[in-house]
């Protein structure tokens, strides 16, 4: 298609013949005037030099005497003015080589500076640019002239010669890049200048139908070079800091569950190609053989980073929760820009000079990033307004994006300078990357507070659940307490009074029988053990020592009785101050410690068992062993005895830890003060 367009996409050097001009051209007055020019030589040389100025002051003296294009001079330096030098022209029509350098010799063409830059809005012209070098140095110099814009569609760069005009290089986006003349993100091309040699160079851009700027830069190729090296450094901090920060937030979104990561990690990774598609290195490295994609790259990317900033706004912020006007400005301008992209991207691959439909769909497109960032803008001081600090950062993050967008656009008005939107690293896309490092350390102060939050509502659930279990055993307490009377008043009493009965019967005066002295003796002995059994009950409830003997005192006499009749000989030892432990703290122990000791007097088989009790000033450690049988902790964890441990100590906040095998069981418990 570029061939049979006329363009040339081989590096090999293609001499341009002058084509033949149609007849209206000689009515072109720079035309007149060089016929005039031709004639007037030929007068000077009959009638003299002083009648020769006296026709240039009446007639067309001034164009006639015009001086010469000056030559930029090379002297070995790093960087060349050459704004100073270089003369432009735009034309609505392409013309050969020649055609155009000579317009821009005589009038047509204007001298850049002092501006720095050729800037345009929509057009469909043909950009012209010249300039002169001479190498007056002893050595030969290398050189590189740049443009600054990585989008111009089209780029013929000649060489005049002798014969005319030798076209270099045709490059562009419209072609692979590997049709440059330099590998490099941006359009250069190399200049070999022999010393003593001059050269002119005539270079032809287009770029129909859309913004057009260039900032020529001319340099020498050790500035270049280092130039280069510096640019490629700063994208691979760039890169790295943003990789780093994708991996980090697809860590955090894994471990914590919570989705906004993962969307911060998405948006990061678009902005990152869409810095990169900014400066073209996305066509450099991934599609280098593709020019269509390269000319939709940005405007895609672009697009979709904005909608994902939306969307991370919105989660954010907690948008939907507050159903705010705010939130549902920013949702219409979200889903505009979506549906506007595929009419952009059609509407730009389909026409392709300028048209009005092109303008009219390229303004919806920027009013719709403009409506997303006042969107965000409006709904982040919304949500400062409700209390929400975190959106704090947001707002920050986006005054900075806006500072950098006004700075762009500052510097365009004043100075006229359209390439700041397109030489790197420009103002926006620093202002990108410094937005997302905000908004990253707003997600990181966003999850702290929640976790503080979340943590402030776990201690109070905690205290809720420790209050009620301590009500509930509370309760239980009171209700062993009041059965624990009961059962030693009333029927502790009753039995007594049976007792009584049995041993004291009525006198009969003869005496009684073995039958009835044998039930007699039964009796008694049955009285006698219900008797026991309910004091046994009545104790295990609530013994009536432990308030006044406190704990040390009332386990030492539990192992006593113990050790007066059981297989199992218990030694107890005691550390610390027991009366420090309120009533709770020491009922609960003793539960825990008799059901511990009922344990190894049913199940252990043990013929010694050692309790050590220990209080310091910030916990209770308790270790029960036995030289037993062990038990499986997988068959006996469920049983009633060891989940009545379990609970109680958790009712302490406390924590416990057994070791059990064949030759014994060890339980190590502790319990903060």
């Amino acid at each position: 298609m570029l061939e049979r367009a006329g363009y040339n996409t081989k590096k090999s050097v293609v001499l341009i013949k002058q084509e033949p001009l149609p007849v209206f051209w000689y009515f072109n007055p720079n035309i007149l005037l060089r016929i005039f020019t031709r004639y007037m030589k030929r007068f000077r040389l009959r009638f003299g030099i002083p009648l020769y100025w006296l026709l240039c002051l009446l007639g067309s003296g001034p164009a006639l005497c015009r001086p010469q294009q000056k030559p930029l001079i090379i002297t070995g330096q790093e960087v060349y003015p050459v704004a100073d030098y270089l003369h432009w022209m735009q034309t609505a029509q392409r013309m050969p080589a020649d055609s155009a350098f000579y317009l821009l010799q005589n009038g047509a063409g204007r001298l850049l500076a002092p501006d720095i830059s050729i800037n345009s809005g929509f057009s469909s012209y043909y950009y012209w640019m010249t300039f002169t070098l001479q190498n007056r140095s002893d050595s030969s110099n290398a050189l590189f002239y740049q443009f600054n814009n990585p989008y111009i569609d089209v780029i013929d760069i000649y060489l005049k010669t002798t014969a005319g005009f030798e076209k270099l290089w045709t490059q562009g986006s419209l072609f692979p890049f590997a049709t440059r003349s330099y590998p490099y993100h941006d359009f250069v091309f190399p200049i070999s200048m022999e010393a003593g040699q001059s050269a002119t160079y005539l270079i032809m851009a287009e770029k129909r139908g859309e913004l057009f700027s260039t900032k020529p830069e001319l340099m020498s190729a050790r500035h270049f070079k280092k130039k280069e090296q510096n640019l490629y450094l700063v994208f691979g901090t760039i890169m790295g800091m943003m990789l780093f920060n994708i991996l980090i937030n697809i860590f955090l979104g894994i471990s914590l569950k919570d989705r906004i990561h993962f969307l911060y990690a998405l948006y990061v990774c678009v902005a990152l190609i869409w810095f990169f598609s900014s400066m073209g290195i996305d066509y450099q490295l991934f599609f280098p053989n593709h020019p269509a994609w390269f000319q939709q790259s940005q405007g895609i990317t672009g697009a979709v980073t904005m909608v994902l900033m939306a969307q991370l706004a919105t989660v954010f912020l907690k948008l939907k929760q507050t159903k705010a006007r705010a939130y549902t400005f920013l949702t219409i301008a979200k889903w505009v820009l979506i549906l506007i992209l595929p009419v952009k991207i059609g509407v730009y691959t389909g026409v392709p000079y300028y048209s009005v439909l092109k303008k009219i769909v390229m303004n919806i497109y920027l009013l719709a990033v403009a409506g997303i960032a006042l969107g965000m803008i409006w709904a982040a001081i919304l949500r400062i307004r409700q209390g929400f600090k975190p959106a704090w950062f947001f707002l920050a993050a986006m005054f900075y994006l806006a500072f950098s967008i006004a700075k762009t656009c500052y510097i365009i008005i004043g100075r006229g300078d359209v390439s700041e939107l397109v030489s790197p690293p420009t103002n926006i896309q620093q202002g990108i990357i410094i937005e997302t490092i905000i908004i990253f350390i707003g997600i990181i102060y966003r999850y702290n507070l929640f976790k503080n939050e979340k943590e402030t509502l776990r201690l109070a659930l905690a205290g809720q659940q420790l209050q009620m279990a301590q009500q509930i055993v509370s309760a239980q307490e009171e209700e062993r307490k009041r059965l624990a009377q009961d059962l030693h008043d009333d029927v502790g009493a009753t039995l007594s009074s049976l007792l009584l009965h049995i041993t004291n019967p009525p006198e009969t005066g003869s005496p009684a029988t073995p039958a009835v002295q044998q039930h007699y003796e039964r009796s008694t002995s049955i009285t006698k053990k219900a008797l026991t059994d309910l004091r046994n009950i009545s104790h295990n409830l609530l013994p009536k020592d432990l308030t006044t003997l406190y704990l040390f005192q009332e386990l030492k006499n539990r192992m006593d009785v113990l050790n007066s009749f059981g297989a199992t000989r218990f030694a107890i030892s005691t550390d610390g101050d027991d009366t420090k432990l309120n009533e709770m703290q020491t009922v609960t122990l003793y539960r825990v410690i008799n059901e511990l000791v009922n344990n190894i007097v049913k199940h252990a088989k043990a013929s010694q068992a050692n309790i050590d009790i220990t209080i310091a000033d910030e916990q209770i450690t308790l270790v029960v062993e036995d030289n037993g049988i062990g038990f499986t902790t997988g068959k006996t964890a469920a049983g009633i005895g060891l989940k009545n441990i379990s609970s109680r100590v958790a009712f302490l906040n406390g924590t416990i830890n057994i070791d059990t095998n064949r030759q014994g069981t060890t339980i190590i418990i502790v319990i903060p003060l």
